[in-house]
């Protein structure tokens, strides 16, 4: 049995930056059955400090 060759594609990613994935559908999500719950997590989570403190973060 010979090999197939594998499909080359010519389509190339757009260029990465920190907001790129705002362009892109959120799939997948999970369904929260009590919305009042979820929204105390929420702001009770950005209530909270960062996980890294700015010395930590590598220069650029």
């Amino acid at each position: 049995m010979k090999a197939q060759p594998f499909a080359v594609s010519t389509h190339l990613p757009a260029p990465w930056s920190p907001d790129s994935w705002q362009s892109h559908v959120a799939e997948q999500q999970p369904r929260y059955p009590d919305a009042d719950a979820l929204s105390r997590a929420l702001d009770e989570l950005r209530a909270l400090p960062p996980l890294r403190k700015l010395p930590q973060l590598p220069c650029r």
